[in-house]
């Protein structure tokens, strides 16, 4: 679970600073958390199949709630924000420890956090990691993917902060410092990093055997990075082409929304996907189903998350887009995030991949609960004025993205409400429900 605490200040003021902290718990990176105010802060609110290319609608034995399905997959979201509360009352009592330099700045996005440097310059800041897709890449002992991922998640919601991201730290927690694994992981994520044009300048290894079980013929890990990026906090001008850090009071109805391809899955909803398609499917790693074209299970579901930095960061630089979301846990209503105040309406889907109908049905999933959990091959949405969606489209092709317009901004019937059309449901919070 990522969650985040919000002071209510203003965007220039200089009282009491927002703090925004994003915590990984275990595997959990699920950030679609209903509103819920604690005293002066509130929790970042978070978190789509009709016949055809979306599916038909689940039988009576699988229409319980997408909630209830993950929870018993091993992800209990309502559990979780019954144990959030209490955190974060605790780090509430933190915010305003700093002013200046070093202090949070408010009102910035949900992907992470926004610190105030000198002058006109801030620092975005994000903790990510890869969820049970390891336990795939453990079983698999196949490690290059995962590094990608790293990297992939960390830099992508730098991004959708405003910021250009520039430096990575890695933490691994391993049974045994096993050399192969070590080796492998590292070159793939210094790959991964120079692709995302990042640098690693640092990292920590523990290991931590009496936690992990090493008796699998296999390292047993977890791990963790932590991202920044530059960004300008306001127009005025600063020595470096740094972009200006998006505000989602900027994204207002009549905006459109770009959509950017996905790989696959990328790194969310696998706790659902392993479990529809081993225990109740009864398939396996080295299962090559029709629906795949003679590609395995394993390849379907390592494929490595995009990165989406050469693509977007020049309509960043170019202030072309207003707000940025990457489609991550809580999957089509994670586009709330760009701003919640607002909602969303989606009038085109591009066809996903393969492997999202494989898992559709194997589990005889519904609508909502596809479109709350995956990214049904939407990797990314961007928000941008209508007057720069021919520009910002070309940009984005001229860098090899496949790009759809699949909705817009509208004015809510519900804050945060996200309306698929093509799916014909609609949601607010954790869950869609039929329209």
């Amino acid at each position: 679970m990522l969650y985040c605490l919000r002071a209510r200040v203003g965007w220039g003021e200089e009282r009491t600073p927002t703090l925004r902290g994003w915590v990984m718990l275990g595997f959990l990176r699920h950030p679609n958390l209903r509103a819920r105010r604690i005293e002066r802060l509130s929790l970042c609110p978070e978190k789509v199949m009709t016949e055809g290319l979306l599916g038909a609608a689940p039988n009576e034995e699988s229409s319980m709630s997408s909630t209830r399905r993950y929870a018993a997959s091993g992800v209990d979201e309502p559990r979780e924000q019954q144990a959030l509360a209490g955190m974060l009352r605790n780090f509430a009592r933190t915010v305003g420890a700093r002013t200046g330099v070093g202090s949070a700045v408010a009102e910035t996005d949900h992907f992470g956090s926004l610190i105030r440097l000198a002058g006109n310059l801030g620092l975005a800041i994000t903790t990510d990691g890869v969820g049970t897709k390891l336990m795939l890449a453990q079983q698999l002992r196949r490690y290059k993917e995962i590094a990608h991922d790293l990297v992939a998640n960390n830099v992508n919601d730098v991004l959708c902060m405003g910021a250009t991201p520039v430096s990575l730290v890695d933490y691994i927690g391993i049974d045994v410092a096993d050399e192969r694994f070590l080796e492998e992981f590292s070159s793939a994520l210094a790959d991964a990093a120079l692709a995302a044009h990042v640098e690693i300048v640092g990292g920590e290894i523990a290991q931590i055997g009496g936690m992990l079980n090493p008796h699998h013929g296999s390292p047993r890990f977890d791990v963790v990075a932590t991202a920044v990026g530059i960004c300008k906090l306001s127009d005025e001008d600063t020595e470096g082409n740094w972009p200006k850090a998006l505000d989602r009071n900027n994204v207002k109805p009549g905006h459109v929304l770009i959509g950017l391809r996905s790989s696959g899955l990328h790194s969310n909803g696998y706790s659902l996907a392993r479990r529809v398609l081993f225990s109740e499917a009864g398939l396996h790693l080295d299962s090559t189903p029709p629906a795949l074209g003679g590609a395995t299970l394993a390849d379907a579901l390592l494929m490595p998350t995009r990165i989406y930095v050469d693509a977007v960061l020049p309509l960043l630089q170019a202030g072309m887009a207003t707000g940025i979301a990457n489609i991550s846990g809580g999957g089509f209503l994670t586009i709330s995030r760009l701003n919640p105040r607002v909602g969303f309406e989606i009038t085109e889907i591009p066809e996903p991949q393969p492997i999202f109908d494989l898992i559709r049905v194997s589990g005889n999933l519904g609508p909502g609960e596809m479109l709350s959990t995956f990214n049904m091959g939407l990797g990314m949405v961007i928000a941008v004025a209508p007057n720069n969606v021919d520009r910002a489209t070309q940009l984005l092709t001229q860098n090899d993205e496949k790009v759809t317009i699949i909705g817009r901004v509208v004015p809510p019937n519900r804050l945060g409400e996200v309306i698929v059309r093509p799916a014909g449901v609609r949601g607010v919070g954790h869950e869609f429900e039929l329209m």
